[in-house]
């Protein structure tokens, strides 16, 4: 639950030509006023939106107080820079202009940092604190646009990587990469068949066309493994491995990108090779 107070800074009523009676006696006003309208939202509010709605309790006061020349005092850089940019299509952002424009008197948003000990901003957060202990929500925002997009993405994700997770296919390819992954794509055809090991290797050859699964180099089958830590056809182009590489897992030699350059120019030979025989 979020909450968000606004409060008006003495000094700044007095550039405005208000009194310092009148000036203490607003701000009392506003104080009392924030003590009784601390509001609990809902858990998937966002702080923009609390920050935002505080800023248009302050000016339902001032225009329900008839206050004159007044000034907001923020430290929310966000929600005033939204209500500065002229395309901003947010709702909430529009009819908070619109209040602010038709006034009669002068409206003023001003920035200050926060937590640099302004008595104002820290009342505020101590009030923000009180508001959390509510039980009762006084403001459920809808979910945005984007909001029910993030989310519909994140079910989505689970339920691929649930998939992903207790599927019996794939394995070999889950082996590199077990966490699912939307921007991931490899596009490579050599480097689709060390990863998939569907291709050249004489273990697919073997399980789809009944040919010899044993490497040409006739010491064991032609795994993927084989292929990256044992295929004498290779040694040469191993040399440019990190020396440690036999105790390195397939997955940590693909994350390294010059061994996975490396990986892809050995099936790359081996795949001309094949086709060579045929």
């Amino acid at each position: 639950m979020l909450e968000s107070s606004l409060t008006f800074q003495q000094e700044l009523l007095h550039r405005f030509g208000i009194g310092e009676n009148e000036a203490n006696e607003t701000m009392k006003k506003v104080l009392a006023n924030s003590l009784s309208e601390q509001s609990a939202f809902s858990d998937h509010a966002t702080i923009f939106t609390a920050e935002l709605l505080a800023i248009s309790c302050a000016v339902d006061f001032i225009i329900k107080n008839k206050l004159e020349n007044t000034i907001i005092v923020s430290d929310s850089r966000s929600v005033l820079e939204a209500l500065n940019n002229p395309s901003n299509e947010n709702v909430l952002i529009q009819e908070l202009k619109e209040k602010i424009i038709h006034y009669k008197y002068s409206i003023t948003l001003e920035w200050i940092r926060s937590h640099h000990g302004y008595q104002g901003n820290e009342l505020a957060d101590e009030y923000a604190k009180l508001a959390i202990e509510k039980t009762e929500i006084d403001y459920v925002q809808k979910f945005t646009k984007i909001q029910i997009k993030k989310i519909l993405e994140n079910k989505m994700d689970k339920t691929w990587q649930d998939k992903w997770d207790s599927s019996t296919k794939g394995r070999l390819l889950y082996q590199i990469y077990p966490k699912i992954n939307r921007k991931r794509i490899c596009g490579d055809f050599y480097l689709n068949q060390v990863l998939t090991t569907h291709g050249a290797l004489a273990i697919y050859q073997q399980r789809f066309f009944g040919k010899s699964s044993v490497c040409p180099c006739g010491a064991n089958e032609e795994t993927r493994y084989h292929l990256i830590y044992d295929c004498t056809l290779w040694t040469e182009e191993r040399k440019a491995f990190p020396t440690d590489f036999r105790s390195l897992s397939i997955r940590s030699l693909f994350e390294n990108r010059k061994v996975k350059t490396i990986i892809r120019d050995i099936m790359e030979k081996r795949f001309l090779m094949e086709i060579k025989n045929l």
